[in-house]
């Protein structure tokens, strides 16, 4: 893997960082550091707590919007809290928020218990993700939490398979929406590793189109889009990216009005 690619790659795994809570605020912006671990690109994203002073409260949590990708499993946020160390053994908890049952998210559930809860049947999770009550009988995927210094946390999320890098002539990503859920308008960041004539379009979750955002050439590069979303009905949406030389990409965002 060149140096542009490795490049290109940093800038498709870069993540927002976003309040926990719903609606979710962003706060921030990481772009990793890549390396390789056997049949894996590892990204490992470094959050300074000067940056995220709320990480330094107890049970102050942060979701970090991993980009959703076709090469490596389905995608799910992960929170990182502070936690109890003396009862936990560990002073800071990384989830994965995809339930282990029925893939449902994950989401905080009343912090002062310092509990998450599957958003779909109920099941509660302990503060370091261990199974509590519930139909998932099964701890949730966790990420070890490294500290450098006073200041500065990291942790390794796997990014991608080397094979599927290896064989794939061309990238392309479009991160997560921005806001999500949006009210009259919605962005998105994306990037394509070839110049290409592409087009994005909007479509409902039954895919009646919507919208016809953009059909223009454009060089490889990174970029961002925005569009006016005011006229459309409260719902799940989605954003299509189509072109004649790179695979279509569809990522899903809410409207709440």
């Amino acid at each position: 893997m060149n140096s542009d690619r490795r490049k290109f790659l940093a800038q498709m795994f870069t993540v927002a960082v976003l309040t926990a809570n719903c609606p979710h605020q962003l706060l921030g912006k990481i772009t990793p550091v890549l390396f390789k671990n056997n049949d894996l690109i590892l990204g490992r994203y470094y959050v300074s707590l000067n940056d995220y002073p709320i990480l330094r409260q107890m049970w102050g949590s942060v979701r970090i919007q991993i980009p959703p990708t076709m090469t490596y499993g389905p995608f799910a946020p992960i929170i990182v809290t502070r936690i109890d160390e003396w009862e936990y053994g560990i002073e800071y908890s990384c989830i994965y928020t995809l339930c282990p049952h029925e893939g449902q998210l994950v989401y905080d559930f009343e912090p002062e218990f310092r509990q998450f809860k599957c958003s779909g049947h109920g099941t509660i999770f302990d503060a370091d993700g261990t199974y509590m009550a519930g139909p998932a009988a099964q701890d949730l995927t966790t990420y070890k939490v490294y500290r450098e210094g006073e200041d500065l946390l990291y942790m390794d999320i796997p990014a991608v398979k080397t094979d599927v890098i290896d064989s794939q002539n061309h990238l392309v990503y479009i991160n997560s929406a921005n806001p999500n859920p949006c009210y009259d308008k919605v962005s998105f960041e994306y990037g394509i590793e070839i110049d290409s004539f592409i087009t994005f379009k909007v479509a409902d979750i039954k895919g009646n189109e919507h919208k016809l955002i953009s059909n223009e050439f454009r060089p490889a590069g990174h970029y961002k889009i925005e569009f006016d979303v005011s006229f459309l009905q409260s719902g799940i949406y989605f954003l299509i990216l189509e072109s004649s030389k790179i695979a279509p990409v569809i990522r899903k965002f809410a409207i709440a009005k």
